[in-house]
Formats: C-alpha cells, structure tokens, sequence
C-alpha cells in the first residue's frame, strides 16, 4: 500500500483480507479526486480497481462473511438546496451489486 499522504489519510485505508490472505481490499484516494475501492494482491503488489464513482468518496466496502469477497460497495453524495439558504441535504447512497470471485 505504501505511504499516505496527510491529504488522503481520511479517505485512504485498509478494510479487509480475502479468505486467502493474498489479497487486501481497501479504500484509496492517492492521485484521484474521490476514494475508490480496490484490491491489491500482495504477491505482486498489483491493485484493481473494484468500484468507483467521480462525485463521492467510498462509504461503505460489505463482505460476504464467509467467502470473504467484496458483495457491495456503496457510496454517498449530498446535494446542497438550489436555494443556498436551508441547511437540509438530500442524501443518496448507492450500492454497486456485484459478486467479485476470488482473487486468482
């Protein structure tokens, strides 16, 4: 993984291992504008990028418990009032559903 710059230590984080032990799942910000979910093997030292969206940041990296693979990522967004005088926000939070096999 590396360093971590103090700009991307809030948003830039280890979440897991897979069943095996060879593969990281984690948040990542370095040179990107928003945090996205990847994996990085451990052998090579490779990361893929698993999920992404340009507006927002990684909330949430969900694990199947047992296989331990990546079963959602979600994001979250907040849309300020068109108005600019109400504090309310409108929050969306969207989940990619995918089944990720094991890292081979």
């Amino acid at each position: 993984m590396g360093t971590v710059p103090m700009a991307d230590s809030l948003t830039t984080s280890p979440i897991d291992f897979d069943r095996t032990g060879k593969v990281l799942y984690l948040m990542d910000s370095r040179g990107r504008d928003t945090s996205a979910a990847f994996t990085l093997d451990l052998a090579s030292g490779k990361e893929t990028l698993v999920a992404e969206d340009p507006r927002c940041d990684v909330s949430d990296i969900i694990l199947q418990p047992v296989d331990k693979t990546i079963q959602a990522v979600g994001f979250e967004y907040e849309k300020k009032d068109m108005e600019g005088e109400s504090t309310r926000a409108c929050r969306r939070i969207l989940i990619t559903w995918r089944r990720w096999g094991p890292a081979r």
